[in-house]
């Protein structure tokens, strides 16, 4: 060898008989895994999916119908009882207009004559009142048409009230501009316009083919809430 390979060869470090170099690079390493939940919480979590699966079905059962009769039992108490008279006089927002003519005026109310009803002053479109006359509605005593009366008699409620088909899908139109006009001004609405039984009942008014000098429709007067 030359004498540069023998100065390199003694600057390498000394190492004892038999030992690999490689072992300090051949040794496994451990690892300690994290947990994916809280131990303590996830006991927990398990213990009340047990104690719950043990319990019977018929408790479990029973408790559900408890329940649900609570929940019924407090809607039913929200509920006015119609025939105590200081309730049915404290309920303002359902009873306002009361039940007949002469009680509506006695509270202060009006007759609508676009929607046939006794409503509360705030609930009225007089606008759109004025141009419902304008449309010469007749009002007949029954579907013969063998007598007529007038719009006083109507919100007196004296007959019984009929109009023909062209009549009834005028007010249906004029019910559905005065829930528009209503919504742009801001102002209430009553019962029987915001009901959706009617919306539907006004469409099927529109779209029918009847003939529009047949008396059948049969008006009854309403006292809604506004």
């Amino acid at each position: 060898m030359d004498e540069k390979t023998t100065l390199n060869r003694a600057k390498l470090p000394a190492f004892k008989p038999g030992y690999k170099l490689l072992g300090i690079f051949q040794k496994s390493p451990s690892y300690q895994p994290m947990p994916d939940e809280d131990p303590v919480k996830d006991e927990v979590k398990r213990d009340g999916i047990v104690h719950w699966c043990y319990i019977p079905f018929a408790y479990r059962a029973c408790m559900g119908v408890l329940m649900i009769s609570l929940v019924v039992l407090a809607i039913m108490g929200l509920q006015p009882d119609h025939n105590n008279t200081d309730v049915y006089r404290l309920d303002a927002r359902k009873h306002r207009c009361g039940k007949t003519p002469k009680e509506a005026r006695e509270l202060g109310c009006h007759f609508d004559v676009v929607t046939f009803a006794w409503v509360p002053e705030e609930c009225l479109d007089e606008e759109l009142a004025a141009e419902f006359r304008l449309q010469n509605f007749t009002w007949y005593n029954d579907p013969a048409g063998t007598a007529t009366h007038t719009e006083e008699e109507l919100a007196e409620d004296l007959y019984d009230h009929w109009i023909t088909q062209g009549d009834h899908a005028t007010h249906c139109f004029f019910a559905w501009k005065k829930t528009h006009r209503a919504i742009e001004a801001g102002r209430p609405l009553h019962g029987g316009l915001t009901k959706w039984k009617h919306t539907l009942h006004c469409g099927d008014v529109l779209l029918s083919k009847e003939d529009p000098k047949s008396i059948s429709g049969h008006v009854r007067l309403k006292y809604p809430l506004c």
